[in-house]
Order: C-alpha cells, then structure tokens, then sequence
C-alpha cells in the first residue's frame, strides 16, 4: 500500500504584486541614477527641471537650512510670479480681441454714407460685433427729457463714464423715458457724446452683471466714443 502523504496548499506570504512593484520600482531607481550618471550636464540642459526638484538638507534637531528656506522662499515668489504672468497674458489677449473688434466696427462704420445711416450702423454694430444685448443713442435735441437727463448725468466735474449706480437714479429715468426693458439689463455704462460740451449718450446694457461694473478700465470705452464723436461730426 502507497501511503500518499497530505497535499500541501502553498500558504500565501507576500502578495507577488507588491514585490514586482517594488523590484521596479528600484529598477527604475537604478536606471535614472545610471542616466544621470551617464549625463552629468542634463540639468544644465533642463534647468527647469530643478525648479521642480525637492532636495532636503540635513537637518539637526529643529533647525533648518537657511539654504533650503532660501530655496522654499523662492519657490515661492517664482510661483506667484507665474500667477501675475498668466493674468497679464490673459489681460493681454482679452485687449487684443478688443482692438480687433474695435478696428471692424471702425470700418463698418465708415461704410456708411449718411448721417442716418451712421446713427442706426452704431446700434447693429454694437450689437453685432461687440454684442451688446442693448445700445441706446440719445442727444439733447430730441426731447426736454433727454435734455434734463443728460444734464444729470454728466455735470461739469462728471467722470466720462456713468455706470449703474442705483443711488443716482439715472438709469432708472433712462429705462422709463424710453420704454426699455431694464429688467433684463444686469449692467449698463452711459458715455458722453458732443465732445468737450456733451449734447448726447450713448448708452449700454448687459445681461451680464460683471461685464460693466466700477473700477473696470475705460480705455475702449473711452475709444468707442471718440470714434462715435469724430464719424457723427464728419456725416453731419
């Protein structure tokens, strides 16, 4: 009689995965330290690399590097400073499509053979190009209203621009005397029109409440009713 002896089940100790794991993961280990060995100038060739790098000094007891503080330091003031640069380009990009549709709203405007033509070109344009939900032109002559409103809103110490201000009222006494729907309208900016004695405005509403807000720049609006001055005075 063969006695067979008991089949033994192979007791799990490490799981193989984690060991394969950790073989390359020094595997891995040993290659980059053979590369840069082999290549001792790679950091001068990828400096930004170093920027990235965390290399800890020795430390005894509590206290610190002043190297490595230097180092985390400027760190630091590098990445604040990438932040600043990105805000600026985006700064940037944001006035570069503003002069490009300021420059096409120049040349449509110029299009325009008459006066009238002029007056209604502005609104579409605006409209079109800038897109802006609401435009409105006015000038002293068309009404009492009209007349008294623009004196209200640009006095002779005024700003040249008029944004929505509740406590004046005046986009309040816009809406009503001209049967706009200022429920729609989140934010809107008046600008002066006439030159140095302001016989007119021209008015603008979004239904974006940060697109026209206080403390924005000015600089293309200030532009588009220059523009607006000159092209009216030369049709008239």
């Amino acid at each position: 009689m063969t006695i067979k002896s008991p089949e033994r089940k192979l007791e799990p100790t490490l799981s193989s995965k984690p060991f394969s794991s950790q073989n390359e993961s020094a595997s891995e280990s040993e290659s980059v330290s053979r590369y840069l060995a082999d290549h001792p100038d790679f950091f001068d060739q990828n400096p930004e690399l170093l920027n990235k790098m965390h290399v800890p000094h020795v430390e005894r007891g509590s206290a610190i590097s002043l190297v490595e503080r230097q180092v985390k330091n400027l760190r630091s003031d590098n990445h604040e400073l990438n932040q600043q640069l990105q805000e600026l380009l985006g700064i940037a990009r944001e006035n570069d499509q503003l002069a490009i549709r300021l420059h096409r709203f120049t040349l449509k405007l110029l299009e325009c053979d008459t006066y009238e033509d002029v007056l209604s070109g502005i609104k579409i344009e605006l409209e079109e190009i800038f897109k802006i939900d609401q435009a409105v032109l006015l000038f002293d002559k068309s009404s009492d209203q009209t007349r008294k409103l623009i004196k209200k809103l640009f006095t002779t110490d005024a700003v040249t621009t008029c944004f929505n201000d509740p406590d004046k009222g005046c986009f309040q006494d816009l809406y009503n005397q001209h049967n706009l729907q200022s429920q729609e309208i989140r934010s809107s900016v008046v600008l002066p029109l006439g030159g140095s004695k302001t016989t007119g405005l021209l008015a603008l509403g979004s239904t974006d409440e940060q697109r026209f807000r206080p403390g924005m720049s000015t600089t293309y609006l200030n532009r588009l009713a220059d523009l607006i001055n000159h092209i009216l005075a030369a049709r008239r």
